[in-house]
């Protein structure tokens, strides 16, 4: 069996930032499609900055 990787991460502001952090990043953005860009932002910051 292949061992398995780590998916692929990017740094953004000089935090690495996972697959699963990205993919946490899209289903809040489908979960408020009403929100403006910079309410999502602020929720996505939350939801980070709570994690850390």
């Amino acid at each position: 069996a292949m061992a398995e990787r780590e998916a692929p991460a990017f740094i953004q502001c000089g935090c690495r930032v996972s697959a699963e952090e990205i993919e946490q990043i899209k289903e809040t953005v489908e979960l408020f499609p009403g929100l403006s860009l910079n309410e999502l932002v602020a929720t996505i910051e939350r939801f980070y900055v709570l994690r850390i």
